[in-house]
C-alpha cells in the first residue's frame, strides 16, 4: 500500500513586509513485514530590512517487523539550514526499535541505534565535521481523533566522539481533515545542537500553516 501527502503554504504580513514559503511532502510504503517513509520539507522567510533565511530537509526511514512490534530500521537524513550555518548535514543511522502499540490508525514506537554525521558548512572558513553518535527516538501517530490527524517526532543524538555534544530534532504535524482528501495543517519544528560553530544560532526552529492534499 502507498500513501502521499503534499502541502504548500504562503503567508504575508504587511506591516513589515514578511513573507513566509513553505512546501512539504511524504510518500510511505506499507508492507506485512516493511514500512518505508520518505519525507521532505522546504521553507523560505523574507524580511524588510532583515536578510532572506531559507531550510530544507529530506529524510526516509526504513523498518522491517520482527513480529508485531519489535523492528530493526535504517534511516538517512539530510538538513540545510542558513540559520545554523549548514550547507549540508548528513546523517546515516541504523538500529531498532518497538511499537508500544500499533494499528491501522495509532502508533507509538521508542527505537535506538548509532549513527554517522557529515556537517559541511556555508562558511569556507568552518571546517567540515564528522562525528559518530547514538540515537534514541519516538514516533507517535494517530488519526482517531476525528477531524485531525497527528504525527510527533523527536530524535536525540549524544555524541561519542565529541565531547560533551549533544543535539536533537522535533517535529510535530497537526492535521484539519477537509471534505475529500484535503486537509489544512499546522507544523513546528526544531533543530537543536548544544556546540554549533561560533557565530552561528544553536537552536533552528518555526511553525508554518500550509494547504494540502493526501491520496
Amino acid at each position: 500500500r502507498f500513501d502521499a501527502g503534499f502541502d504548500f503554504g504562503y503567508s504575508l504580513t504587511r506591516a513589515n513586509s514578511a513573507e513566509q514559503l513553505s512546501i512539504g511532502g511524504t510518500l510511505s510504503y506499507r508492507a506485512e513485514r516493511d514500512i518505508d517513509t520518505l519525507f521532505g520539507n522546504a521553507f523560505k522567510n523574507s524580511q524588510e530590512n532583515a536578510p532572506t533565511t531559507s531550510r530544507w530537509d529530506l529524510g526516509n526511514d526504513y523498518r522491517h517487523l520482527l513480529g508485531t512490534r519489535w523492528y530493526v530500521n535504517t534511516g538517512q537524513d539530510f538538513l540545510n539550514s542558513e540559520e545554523q550555518g549548514l550547507d549540508l548535514r548528513t546523517t546515516l543511522g541504523g538500529g531498532g526499535g518497538r511499537y508500544l502499540f500499533r494499528s491501522s490508525s495509532q502508533h507509538l514506537a521508542l527505537g535506538a541505534g548509532l549513527a554517522w554525521t557529515n556537517e559541511n558548512y556555508s562558511d569556507p572558513a568552518v571546517p567540515t565535521k564528522d562525528s559518530a553518535e547514538a540515537y534514541l527516538g519516538t514516533e507517535f501517530m494517530t488519526e482517531k481523533l476525528k477531524i485531525t490527524d497527528l504525527l510527533t517526532r523527536f530524535t536525540y543524538y549524544p555524541s561519542l566522539t565529541i565531547s560533551g555534544r549533544h543535539r536533537f530534532n522535533y517535529r510535530f504535524d497537526l492535521d484539519f481533515n477537509l471534505p475529500g482528501d484535503w486537509y489544512l495543517r499546522i507544523g513546528l519544528f526544531d533543530n537543536f545542537d548544544n556546540k554549533p560553530p561560533e557565530g552561528f544560532a544553536k537552536n533552528d526552529y518555526g511553525w508554518s500553516n500550509s494547504f494540502g492534499l493526501k491520496f
